[in-house]
Protein backbone atom coordinates (compact mmCIF):
# COMPACT_ATOMS: atom_id res chain seq x y z
CA UNK A 1 0.00 0.00 0.00
CA UNK A 2 1.38 3.45 -1.01
CA UNK A 3 1.45 6.17 1.66
CA UNK A 4 1.99 9.72 0.46
CA UNK A 5 4.30 11.82 2.61
CA UNK A 6 2.53 14.60 4.52
CA UNK A 7 4.52 17.27 2.67
CA UNK A 8 3.25 15.95 -0.67
CA UNK A 9 -0.37 16.02 0.53
CA UNK A 10 0.04 19.53 1.87
CA UNK A 11 1.49 20.69 -1.46
CA UNK A 12 -1.32 19.07 -3.47
CA UNK A 13 -3.93 20.54 -1.10
CA UNK A 14 -2.32 23.95 -1.42
CA UNK A 15 -2.36 23.78 -5.22
CA UNK A 16 -6.01 22.75 -5.29
CA UNK A 17 -7.05 25.46 -2.85
CA UNK A 18 -5.27 28.24 -4.77
CA UNK A 19 -7.16 27.55 -7.97
CA UNK A 20 -4.52 25.84 -10.10
CA UNK A 21 -6.96 23.72 -11.99
CA UNK A 22 -9.71 23.79 -14.58
CA UNK A 23 -11.47 26.99 -15.43
CA UNK A 24 -15.07 25.75 -15.55
CA UNK A 25 -16.81 24.19 -18.53
CA UNK A 26 -14.60 23.83 -21.57
CA UNK A 27 -11.56 22.99 -19.41
CA UNK A 28 -8.21 24.74 -19.32
CA UNK A 29 -7.70 28.31 -18.19
CA UNK A 30 -6.53 27.96 -14.60
CA UNK A 31 -6.35 30.94 -12.30
CA UNK A 32 -2.65 31.79 -12.28
CA UNK A 33 -1.66 34.42 -9.76
CA UNK A 34 1.53 36.30 -10.55
CA UNK A 35 3.11 38.09 -7.61
CA UNK A 36 4.38 41.54 -8.60
CA UNK A 37 8.09 42.15 -8.13
CA UNK A 38 9.04 45.55 -6.73
CA UNK A 39 12.68 46.50 -6.92
CA UNK A 40 15.09 49.38 -6.92
CA UNK A 41 18.71 48.53 -7.57
CA UNK A 42 22.07 50.09 -8.25
CA UNK A 43 22.68 49.79 -11.97
CA UNK A 44 26.20 49.13 -13.17
CA UNK A 45 28.72 49.29 -10.40
CA UNK A 46 29.11 52.72 -8.85
CA UNK A 47 32.52 54.20 -9.50
CA UNK A 48 34.99 56.83 -8.40
CA UNK A 49 37.48 57.46 -11.21
CA UNK A 50 39.87 60.15 -12.38
CA UNK A 51 38.09 62.59 -14.70
CA UNK A 52 41.20 62.67 -16.91
CA UNK A 53 41.00 59.53 -19.09
CA UNK A 54 44.77 59.67 -19.71
CA UNK A 55 45.54 59.45 -16.00
CA UNK A 56 46.91 56.16 -14.70
CA UNK A 57 46.12 56.87 -11.04
CA UNK A 58 43.97 59.10 -8.85
CA UNK A 59 46.03 61.72 -7.02
CA UNK A 60 45.31 64.56 -4.62
CA UNK A 61 45.35 66.84 -7.70
CA UNK A 62 42.74 64.75 -9.55
CA UNK A 63 39.18 65.67 -10.24
CA UNK A 64 37.29 62.52 -9.32
CA UNK A 65 34.09 61.51 -11.11
CA UNK A 66 31.64 59.74 -8.80
CA UNK A 67 28.83 58.07 -10.72
CA UNK A 68 26.04 55.52 -10.28
CA UNK A 69 22.50 54.78 -11.47
CA UNK A 70 19.33 53.82 -9.66
CA UNK A 71 17.15 51.39 -11.63
CA UNK A 72 13.43 50.65 -11.25
CA UNK A 73 13.11 46.94 -12.16
CA UNK A 74 9.53 46.45 -10.97
CA UNK A 75 7.22 44.20 -12.98
CA UNK A 76 3.89 45.90 -12.26
CA UNK A 77 4.21 49.48 -13.51
CA UNK A 78 5.35 50.94 -10.18
CA UNK A 79 6.81 54.45 -10.24
CA UNK A 80 8.99 55.16 -7.22
CA UNK A 81 8.83 58.60 -5.61
CA UNK A 82 11.20 60.37 -3.25
CA UNK A 83 13.95 57.76 -3.39
CA UNK A 84 16.68 58.61 -0.92
CA UNK A 85 20.35 57.85 -1.55
CA UNK A 86 23.55 58.32 0.38
CA UNK A 87 27.27 57.83 0.05
CA UNK A 88 29.22 56.84 3.14
CA UNK A 89 32.92 57.73 2.92
CA UNK A 90 35.24 55.99 5.35
CA UNK A 91 32.37 55.22 7.75
CA UNK A 92 30.58 58.60 7.79
CA UNK A 93 27.73 59.87 5.63
CA UNK A 94 29.45 62.10 3.08
CA UNK A 95 26.75 62.95 0.51
CA UNK A 96 23.02 62.30 0.36
CA UNK A 97 19.95 63.33 -1.57
CA UNK A 98 16.57 62.38 -2.94
CA UNK A 99 15.45 61.46 -6.45
CA UNK A 100 11.95 62.86 -6.98
CA UNK A 101 10.70 60.13 -9.33
CA UNK A 102 11.93 56.97 -11.07
CA UNK A 103 9.35 55.72 -13.59
CA UNK A 104 8.49 52.09 -14.30
CA UNK A 105 11.56 50.44 -15.93
CA UNK A 106 13.32 53.81 -15.79
CA UNK A 107 16.51 54.96 -14.15
CA UNK A 108 18.09 57.97 -12.51
CA UNK A 109 21.72 58.54 -13.49
CA UNK A 110 23.67 60.24 -10.75
CA UNK A 111 27.10 61.87 -10.80
CA UNK A 112 29.19 64.63 -9.35
CA UNK A 113 32.86 65.58 -9.23
CA UNK A 114 35.16 66.19 -6.29
CA UNK A 115 38.59 65.53 -4.88
CA UNK A 116 40.02 63.56 -2.00
CA UNK A 117 42.92 63.40 0.39
CA UNK A 118 45.83 60.98 0.04
CA UNK A 119 45.28 57.42 1.20
CA UNK A 120 42.80 54.58 0.84
CA UNK A 121 39.13 55.59 0.93
CA UNK A 122 36.05 53.37 1.03
CA UNK A 123 32.77 54.62 -0.40
CA UNK A 124 29.47 52.79 0.08
CA UNK A 125 26.72 53.90 -2.30
CA UNK A 126 23.25 53.09 -0.91
CA UNK A 127 19.73 53.66 -2.20
CA UNK A 128 16.76 53.72 0.17
CA UNK A 129 19.05 53.70 3.24
CA UNK A 130 16.08 54.02 5.62
CA UNK A 131 14.07 51.23 3.92
CA UNK A 132 11.12 53.49 3.12
CA UNK A 133 10.41 52.00 -0.34
CA UNK A 134 8.31 48.88 -0.91
CA UNK A 135 10.70 46.37 -2.49
CA UNK A 136 10.81 42.61 -2.92
CA UNK A 137 14.53 42.58 -2.14
CA UNK A 138 16.94 44.98 -0.48
CA UNK A 139 20.11 42.99 -1.18
CA UNK A 140 20.97 45.03 -4.29
CA UNK A 141 20.64 48.47 -2.68
CA UNK A 142 24.28 49.10 -1.83
CA UNK A 143 27.72 48.73 -3.33
CA UNK A 144 31.15 49.48 -1.89
CA UNK A 145 34.14 50.88 -3.78
CA UNK A 146 37.64 51.40 -2.38
CA UNK A 147 40.00 53.80 -4.12
CA UNK A 148 43.63 54.69 -3.47
CA UNK A 149 44.52 58.37 -3.78
CA UNK A 150 48.21 59.10 -4.24
CA UNK A 151 49.97 62.33 -3.34
CA UNK A 152 50.27 64.46 -6.47
CA UNK A 153 53.79 64.96 -7.84
CA UNK A 154 55.17 68.47 -7.23
CA UNK A 155 54.58 70.82 -10.14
Amino acid sequence: MFKAPLFGLALVSSLLLTGCGGGGSGGGGGNTVVTPYHDLSLGANPSATDANPASTQITTASTIDYSWAILNSSTDGTTYSNVQWQIVRDGSVWKSGTVTSIPYLGSANMSFTGSDTAGSHTYTFTIDPNNLQDESTKTNNSFTVTIMVAVAAPA
